[in-house]
């Protein structure tokens, strides 16, 4: 009987193993989402700062444009 006991309870902290492993690679998963999500912005900034580039760059046409009107 106590032999079954200890055989129970190492089945109960082997469930308890298990399920902590679970939530450890559920936390994996969460951290590797966010490293995603995080890139997706870097990327998102680098867009930004293209289209104000290109934005700079029109301006200056519409500058070089009204010059060349006024010559």
């Amino acid at each position: 009987l106590v032999e079954n006991i200890l055989h129970l309870y190492r089945l109960v902290e082997n469930i308890l193993h298990i399920h902590r492993l679970v939530e450890n690679i559920l936390h994996l998963y969460r951290s590797m989402e966010n490293i995603l999500y995080l890139y997706i912005l870097v990327e998102n900034i680098l867009y930004l700062h293209r289209l104000v580039e290109n934005i700079l760059h029109l301006h200056r046409m519409v500058e070089n444009i009204l010059y060349l009107h006024r010559l």
